[in-house]
């Protein structure tokens, strides 16, 4: 999966169906398509907005040390976590689009330098903003509402990768970088304007410039590295 692929894709979506509102008759907007769970529970608002907390349960930092012979190097995390707020609008057809600023911490468990594997210590630490479209699926019988979709964004990426003791810097980096994601979940009502989320979520932050090394704490190498976390999400949503 490329990165310039999913971006474009959802650029075009987005623009496609915000060009399309204006065309569309305000029943459009409270059709009941996918975001109805039944006649009489939903508040007929189109906006919301809600808190995500994430546990981070799996990840990796990946990328190549240049050199005579490059190294490889695949950094894994620990469990971390992060937390993020947004606001969005409902669109017809199901659609849901919404912004979101999102943080995450994740420390490093090990790395893998070539064929060597060994214990790590350091974090990376993400936030900025996403742009998400997301799809309700249209099962308003259900007791709950499944949805799938995906984002686009910047973050800003810091990284700080050595070795247990601390005198060996294998990786650092402090910029911006393009980010991607997808997401996967249900929401379950709590009243007529309000509902429980939890949601999947895989995170990508794509060729993170950084400077990296195999000895001494500066590292003075050019390269890059994609940083990537998967989570499950729990938040509280409200209509307004």
């Amino acid at each position: 999966m490329r990165a310039s692929t999913i971006s474009t894709g959802l650029f075009a979506l987005s623009l496609c169906l915000t060009a399309s509102l204006g065309a569309l008759p305000a029943a459009a907007q409270d059709d009941g398509y996918g975001y109805r769970f039944h006649e009489d529970g939903d508040s007929g608002l189109s906006g919301f907005a809600g808190l995500r907390g994430s546990l981070a349960f799996m990840g990796e930092a990946k990328g190549t040390i240049p050199g005579t012979t490059p190294t490889s190097m695949r950094a894994a995390y620990d469990i971390g976590g992060g937390a993020s707020f947004y606001v969005g609008t409902r669109l017809p057809l199901g659609l849901r689009l919404e912004g979101e600023a999102l943080y995450r911490y994740l420390p490093f468990s090990d790395v893998t330098l070539g064929a060597t594997n060994a214990g790590a210590h350091g974090y990376t630490q993400m936030g900025g903003p996403m742009v998400n479209l997301l799809w309700d699926l249209p099962v308003p019988s259900f007791p709950f509402r499944p949805f799938v979709g995906g984002g686009i964004g910047g973050l800003y990426t810091a990284t700080k990768l050595t070795d247990t003791a601390g005198a060996n810097a294998y990786y650092r980096n402090h910029n911006w970088s393009f980010a991607y994601q997808l997401l996967a979940g249900a929401e379950v009502p709590l009243s007529q304007s309000s509902r429980f989320t939890l949601m999947y979520r895989w995170l990508n932050a794509n060729d993170v410039n950084g400077r990296c090394g195999l000895t001494g704490l500066t590292p003075a190498t050019a390269c890059k590295a994609d940083i990537n976390s998967q989570s499950v999400d729990l938040g509280i949503e409200l209509d307004m």
